[in-house]
């Protein structure tokens, strides 16, 4: 099984704080036909929004270049709490990708974001695409602050 293959990189990671609840930030999450007013790095997005479901992204890794789709499957999902999908290529590449929001002592929300890659491609992918996955969604969270008037 992939998740015990050996060839496995160091994870993408973005945290931040939003000044909103975690309700107001899941609905956004979650609201797939708006993501183009807040995020220009996956402006498209169409789900199935439930475990098994796919979730077919376009995704621009750089502001100057063009889309690109990405089909994943939501693993994971516990409402208003954390959300993961990935990619599964048997023992070629295996992604995961995890988002949680977590209620602070003061109503804020904390967010985490990590991507996971394992099997004999993770190097490569993450050679070639960490740094722009990594600015992309560091744009969509402050495109998301934005959005969210925090």
């Amino acid at each position: 099984m992939v998740r015990n293959a050996t060839l496995m990189v160091t994870p993408i990671v973005n945290t931040t704080v939003f000044n909103a609840d975690p309700d107001t930030v899941w609905n956004a999450l979650t609201d797939f036909q708006n993501y183009s007013a807040w995020n220009d790095f996956c402006p498209r997005v169409q789900a199935e929004f439930r475990v098994g479901g796919k979730i077919v992204m376009k995704v621009r890794l750089r502001r100057n270049w063009p889309m690109v789709r990405q089909t994943e499957r939501f693993r994971f999902i516990e409402p208003k709490h954390r959300l993961v999908y990935g990619i599964s290529y048997g023992f070629l590449l295996y992604t995961e990708r995890i988002q949680e929001l977590k209620r602070t002592e003061n109503g804020a929300t904390a967010y985490s974001s990590v991507i996971t890659m394992r099997g004999w491609l993770a190097p490569l992918v993450h050679v070639l695409f960490a740094k722009p996955i990594q600015a992309g969604f560091e744009r969509s969270i402050a495109g998301l602050k934005d959005h969210l008037n925090v």
